[in-house]
């Protein structure tokens, strides 16, 4: 008794000092004063957390198409410190740990920004929910300075230009990468320094090219040879490929054509040449770059990264803006960062602006000594924002900054090299700067500073009395004025979709303050998805919890969480024209502004349409994975959405996918709707089968002699045969449906093309990018056809109600070793028998066929395992390169890849556009932006101005009035009025009226009311359905073909003009409109 009392006492003494040591080690740690591995035993929760072995594909799907599961890996293994907790340091730490970095710690810098008001609180709830936004993530946020050693990367938004000279040094010091990022209004500007030699071993991060050699022309005696592919190449000069993915090395020449380029061996490929048929693969080759320290370019900046409209570079030198940041921090001790700037201190500012221009390099010299007026206008604008936060500014510059860390930490993308500039004096209020009085010449050779003497400024009449800004909002309110912030209060805007884009934006505008006048101002969102554990990856206002919910619901909580003043509400309908009983024209009258947060270009169109109707301004953004984009669409001043529209993709032939595939590519969208025809189209057949088993029979021997006749039957055969119900019979289905199209269907296509085939001018039919298949057989020892087996089986039992054990593999692996030597369960008998035979089985009610809707997302479903073997195995028949999980996914599924960083640098952006929209901007102020966070790339354009019509003034946002009441009323007043000649009128698509018609229908639909004819051809219940959500006239589009003499030639241009009809409703419609 005693013995074993002596044993237990150590050993609780071992566990208290085990217990004590670990408390220790953790709160050393907390203090950065040891590296974490010290302290944090293998297996240990902390540790397990960031040093993952495995990437959650759940969770980070659509972040993986942009960054890849290499590159992932390495990120959740990083440590990111943050210094600065100021709102751009808090959204570039947001970004991270959406991301799904290994740590992110947030410290507080050297110097703060403009103090936060008691009332405004969105900064410190955004800081709050940092630890919640990722799971994966070790997330800190200190009260004091920590040291920086043990971080792979330090980012520095906070402090003074002399701080982040000593924090780059150390940071070299110890091999970390170095990121800096500073924002003054309007302004930001950012600096990378990843050391002497970084390498990147993927520049552009797009996909690898793989194209199919079609003809090769080599010449005897050169090694110049020219290829010709089936595709567009996409190849630029320089660029490094291989044949058939290990033969040699060979480098772009020259590029001839969209199809044909000259290629010249790089290394050790003399003995091989391609041929048709073979492949080409594009190799990325690492590229090694070089950076200096930030003090050194202080001095030489060189080159910097902006948008080339940005702040009229055009105009203003970026090395203003620059040296004015740098002024800025050698005035902070002389500037009332609380008030708004006065003469005496915007006279320092440019004396100091002066000296640092003057400092720079001799090739970076400025020559002029005076500012000019466009000059002087970005200057105010800088000292007017100085440590002001405007929001938009602060998400663009936290995407970017994160954008840049990820590089650092992946090596893939091209980093910045090494300063990037974004002004935008642009949205500013269109004031004078002050006149400043006459300024003293100084030497700038001295080496003294010169706000060393103007530290008592010599001052004539009563000091200027300074507005004190302590209230909410106070960056903008500093920046636009009192009057701009009351614009944004009173704004009623419309958010469409509350995905990525639009929390980014639903963030940004409770920031801003849009909404939140009681006088009318308001937001309203609408989504009609539901939140799916993917999105929260990227949208950061949802939560586990939220899995399951609406957006829109979720992400308007969340958003008056950030500000309690926004008023806003929620929808979870589609915007369509079967939702217009939703949004009607009352609801849309009383918009301010529409915001285009959409995924697909049909839903955006129909927004378009309706900004053209109520004459309604539209800021349009969207992401892709790096790249990003923002459009404004302004009434009268630029074109409509859908003026112009995208190229359309390359689409495959379906003869290829079907039978003569040489793409991964064409394997998996031939899988996709194979799917969509066993478990849908077939189910669907199915379904009228047990529905009304001799009517489905009589309809298929009358349609036997059409095509189409014995299609559906084998479809009925193949959803209901074998008739065992049981979960064992399910595999034996899947074992036939690979027989039949892996056996089966490959040896009837080389019956009909032998592989020996010629063509009429004697060549080979199989060659070029036609492959010569062949038979797979089963085999119970491939993991790939026991994959395909087993997916098979659970979705077709899923389809019929059959219950499916919960450990199956092994079953599966019996049946298929059981059936290896047998042929299909179905014999080729004559169909109509086989469904006579079907008929006369008995079937429960209970077990009846569902269609199997896709859903990429839920791996518990089989379906993209099915999608994904189905794939590999067509790959094996044609000796095709096997796809990965991934890329079937994103390929079936139609994943739009995404990331974080993209989508806040492109919402702030595209919210910048709300204060030209409030101030009422000319065109030439607004902007279309074009980002590629890879290269990186900073685009941007003027909007275009809409097409006139010929001859008038007209654009399509004009609105024409006419009393018609028949067409030929209409056309009478037309061609009184502007001398037009009516030819064809339509409506909501349908055509009332054309002078091709029969002469006989031409003249009744001419005389015919035009209440009559609207009910006629639109039909009644959907004519006062238009009427009644107000948009009956409005949605009359006429097409009018205006002739006249056009450079002396006589031609019929077509105009596009709205018209509306101008009658009472009781004229038209048996009813009053409800609304």
């Amino acid at each position: 008794m005693l013995r074993d009392q002596r044993r237990i006492v150590p050993m609780k003494l071992r566990r208290l000092w085990s217990r004590l040591a670990m408390t220790v080690g953790v709160l050393l740690y907390a203090s950065g004063c040891f590296p974490r591995r010290l302290y944090f035993r293998k297996g240990h929760p902390l540790r397990a957390e960031t040093q993952l072995s495995k990437v959650d594909e759940s969770l980070y799907s659509r972040q993986l198409y942009v960054l890849g599961v290499g590159a992932q890996l390495k990120l959740q293994k990083a440590r990111v410190l943050v210094i600065g907790d100021n709102p751009v340091g808090i959204e570039t730490a947001k970004n991270l740990i959406l991301a799904g970095a290994g740590a992110v710690h947030l410290s507080p810098g050297e110097r703060q920004s403009l103090p936060q008001s008691p009332e405004d609180h969105s900064n410190s709830m955004l800081r709050g929910m940092l630890p919640n936004l990722n799971p994966y993530v070790e997330v800190r946020v200190y009260n004091h300075s920590v040291g920086i050693s043990n971080y792979s990367v330090v980012i520095v938004t906070s402090g003074s230009t002399g701080a982040r000279i000593r924090i780059n040094r150390e940071c070299r010091r110890l091999g970390a990468c170095f990121v800096s990022g500073e924002a003054h209004g309007l302004f930001c500007e950012a600096f990378c320094d990843f050391l002497d030699k970084f390498v990147v071993y993927d520049q552009d991060g797009e996909k690898p090219r793989e194209l199919a050699v079609v003809s090769v022309t080599n010449p005897p005696d050169s090694e110049v040879i020219t290829v010709q592919t089936s595709s567009r190449h996409k190849l630029n000069i320089g660029d490094y490929l291989t044949i058939n993915s290990n033969h040699g090395r060979w480098r772009v020449l020259e590029i001839m054509n969209p199809y044909s380029f000259q290629m010249e061996p790089a290394a050790n490929t003399k003995e091989f040449r391609p041929e048709r048929g073979d492949f080409i693969y594009q190799v990325k080759m690492p590229k090694c770059l070089r950076f200096l320290p930030l003090e050194c370019r202080l001095k030489d900046p060189g080159d910097f990264l902006e948008t080339g409209v940005f702040g009229g570079v055009e105009k203003v030198s970026s090395l203003v803006v620059h040296c004015g940041f740098q002024a800025l921090n050698t005035l902070e001790s002389h500037l009332a960062k609380h008030s708004n700037p006065d003469v005496e201190q915007f006279e320092r500012f440019l004396q100091e602006t002066r000296f640092h221009l003057s400092s720079l390099r001799e090739k970076h010299r400025f020559v002029s000594q005076e500012f000019d007026f466009e000059a002087r206008h970005v200057l105010w604008g800088i000292l007017r924002g100085a440590w002001s936060d405007i929001p938009p500014i602060t998400s663009f510059l936290g995407g970017f900054l994160a954008q840049e860390a990820l590089k650092a930490i992946s090596r893939k993308f091209t980093p910045l090299q090494q300063w990037m500039l974004l002004s935008a004096p642009e949205c500013l209020p269109d004031l004078a700067p002050p006149t400043c009085r006459e300024i003293r010449i100084v030497n700038f050779s001295e080496p003294e500073l010169i706000s060393s003497n103007l530290s008592a400024p010599e001052t004539s009449g009563p000091p200027v009395k300074r507005q004190k800004l302590a209230s909410k909002y106070m960056g903008q309110k500093r920046a636009f004025g009192d009057e701009i912030q009351r614009r944004l209060g009173e704004s009623s805007v419309f958010l469409v979709g509350a995905g990525a884009i639009g929390c980014e934006m639903l963030k940004i505008f409770a920031q801003m303050g849009i909404g939140t006048s009681s006088k009318g101002g308001s937001i309203h969102v609408t989504d009609m998805d539901t939140i799916e554990r993917s999105n929260l990856n990227r949208q950061f206002l949802f939560r586990p919890k939220d899995v399951g919910s609406f957006k829109a619901k979720v992400a308007a909580e969340a958003a008056c969480a950030l500000n309690p003043d926004v008023n806003i509400k929620a929808y979870t309908e589609r915007v369509g024209p079967e939702t217009e009983h939703v949004f009607s024209a009352n609801f849309y009258k009383n918009l301010s502004l529409f915001i285009s947060a959409l995924d697909n270009v049909q839903a955006r169109v129909y927004l378009d349409d309706t900004c053209l109707l109520f004459k309604k301004p539209m800021i349009d953004a969207g992401t892709q994975g790096s790249k990003g984009s923002t459009q404004s669409v302004i009434p009268h001043l630029s074109e409509n959405y859908a003026a112009q529209q995208d190229p359309p993709g390359e689409g495959v032939p379906m003869c290829t996918v079907k039978n003569f595939p040489f793409l991964a590519e064409h394997t998996i969208q031939w899988a996709k709707e194979w799917f969509v025809e066993l478990f849908q189209v077939n189910v669907k057949e199915g379904r009228k089968f047990l529905k009304s088993p001799e009517e489905f029979i009589r309809s298929v021997e009358s349609g036997l002699e059409e095509k189409g006749g014995d299609d559906r039957a084998q479809s009925v055969l193949k959803s209901l045969i074998p008739l065992e119900y049981s979960y064992k019979g399910s595999i034996m289905w899947g074992i036939d449906r690979f027989r039949e199209e892996f056996a089966e269907k490959i040896f009837s296509l080389l019956s009909t093309f032998p592989p020996d085939l010629q063509t009429d001018q004697g060549t080979s039919f199989w060659s070029g990018t036609k492959r010569v298949p062949r038979a797979l057989s089963l085999n119970v020892s491939d993991p790939m056809q026991l994959r395909f087996i087993r997916a098979s089986a659970r979705i077709i039992s899923q389809a019929r109600g059959i219950d499916i054990p919960k450990h199956d593999e092994a079953l599966v692996t019996e049946v298929v070793r059981e059936r290896q030597g047998f042929q299909n369960s179905s014999t080729n008998t004559d169909p109509i028998l086989q469904l006579r035979n079907l008929a006369k089985s008995t079937f429960d009610v209970e077990r009846d066929l569902r269609e199997v809707e896709f859903d990429k997302d839920n791996d518990s479903n089989f379906q993209m395992d099915f999608i994904t073997s189905a794939a590999n195995l067509r790959a094996r028949n044609y000796r095709i390169r096997e796809a990965t999980d991934l890329e079937a996914k994103q390929i079936a599924g139609s994943i739009i890849p995404a990331i974080a960083t993209t989508t806040a640098l492109v919402s702030g952006l595209a919210c910048l556009e709300i204060y030209k929209l409030l101030q009422n901007k000319s065109l030439s102020s607004y902007r279309n932006n074009f980002v590629n966070l890879a290269l990186p790339l900073l685009a941007a354009s003027e909007p275009a101005p809409p097409k006139r019509s010929p001859g008038s003034n007209y654009t399509i946002w004009d609105h024409i009035e006419c009393q018609g009441r028949t067409i030929k009323d209409l056309s009478l007043e037309l061609s009184q009025k502007h001398g037009w000649t009516l030819d064809m009128v339509s409506c909501d698509n349908a055509l009332l009226y054309a002078t091709f018609f029969p002469l006989e229908k031409r003249n009744i639909r001419y005389t015919m009311p035009l209440t009559q004819l609207l009910q006629e051809v639109l039909g009644k219940e959907k004519a006062r359905s238009m009427w009644e959500n107000g948009r009956f006239f409005l949605f009359c589009l006429f097409l009018f073909f205006f002739r006249g003499l056009v450079f002396e030639v006589s031609v019929s241009v077509s105009v596009y003009v709205y018209v509306c009809l101008c009658v009472s409703p009781t004229s038209w419609l048996p009813r009053h409109p409800t609304s």
